[in-house]
């Protein structure tokens, strides 16, 4: 028998036990707003300002009034392309990002106790903007 053949059958001959799956109770559930609620707590802790929108008109609302207009900014959302340059217009390579200040890019998800988001390839095409930024807006 070989060492290999030799390791598998000591590793299987020391398995745990089975055990049962905890009971979790569902009908305990959190609804929307706390969930909202909590991730804005978290998020103000951070110095982090929370704005609920209903559609791309209220976004660029609040970039048109809270952003400097000095900044340069980028997105990654076709539909804001008027207020912030569209960064599939941007041709050339991601060494042209570097003086950004303000990215605006779309993300899966958050997690409220850090106010870390989840963003992936198919979100953001240049990793580049996620680097030395000092301002960031999360959709």
């Amino acid at each position: 028998m070989s060492s290999r053949e030799n390791i598998l059958r000591e590793v299987l001959k020391n398995q745990p036990a089975d055990t049962a799956l905890p009971v979790i109770d569902i009908s305990i559930t959190t609804t929307h707003e706390e969930w909202i609620g909590a991730l804005k707590i978290r998020l103000d802790i951070l110095h982090v300002t929370v704005h609920e929108v209903g559609d791309y008109s209220a976004i660029k609302t609040i970039l048109q009034q809270e952003a400097i207009t000095q900044e340069r900014t980028v997105t990654t959302i076709a539909e804001l392309g008027d207020v912030s340059t569209y960064i599939d217009s941007i041709k050339e390579d991601a060494h042209s990002l570097e003086d950004v200040d303000l990215a605006i890019i779309p993300a899966h998800f958050g997690v409220a106790e850090n106010g870390a988001m989840w963003v992936t390839d198919s979100l953001i095409q240049y990793w580049y903007c996620l680097s030395l930024r000092s301002n960031w807006q999360w959709l």
